[in-house]
């Protein structure tokens, strides 16, 4: 489309059968003040979903910190038995070599110990790769939510948020316009 001055602002037309050679063109002009209207209007719309959206993270976040909690809780508990553990298998070595205890008791004992010790460090590995998981889902930055919930009290529309927030624009018709937005589709969207 090309720009031409109407009155105090522009307005926009159909130029493709210019270019290259298809008639299929909308009929009418569009005011660049309807394009604008329709672009504030869909920036505000996407600065609410990201507000929500950002509510919902904060949200997320507290259950994520609770469940990084009890995992830790978990995992000092198993340590714990561990430790309890060692120190049984030192009063069972110390049994043995006072002879209250038969070599073949103390393998037994000893052998179920280091089995349960063996069971223990592979649930606190376990715990420990999901504390880490649950750390980069917190603190991964989502970039919809950072950028669009600046925009939750624009009344202006700038060439600089055109820049960082619109991908591209198609006029079908002046009631029909598509717009493809920069980080929406994190939610699937890309704008209408």
């Amino acid at each position: 489309m090309e720009r031409a001055p109407s009155g105090s602002s522009n307005i926009y037309y159909c130029t493709n059968h210019r270019h290259t050679g298809n008639t299929r063109c909308i009929e009418r002009s569009i005011h660049e003040k309807e394009i604008i209207e329709t672009l504030l209007i869909l920036i505000k719309q996407q600065a609410q979903l990201a507000d929500k959206a950002k509510i919902l993270r904060i949200n997320t976040t507290k259950s994520i910190s609770t469940q990084i909690e009890n995992l830790l809780g978990e995992v000092k508990n198993l340590k714990r038995l561990i430790e309890k553990s060692n120190a049984t298998k030192l009063s069972l070595w110390e049994k043995r070599h006072t002879g209250d205890l038969s070599q073949e008791t103390f393998n037994n004992k000893n052998e179920k110990l280091t089995n349960q010790v063996a069971d223990y460090n592979r649930v606190i590995a376990e715990l420990e790769t999901k504390i880490r998981n649950l750390e980069i889902e917190s603190e991964t930055e989502n970039i919809f939510v950072e950028r669009y919930s600046k925009q939750i009290n624009i009344q202006e529309l700038t060439k600089e948020v055109v820049n960082e927030f619109i991908k591209s624009i198609h006029v079908y018709e002046p009631d029909r316009i598509e717009v493809k937005l920069n980080y929406a589709n994190v939610y699937g969207q890309t704008g209408s």
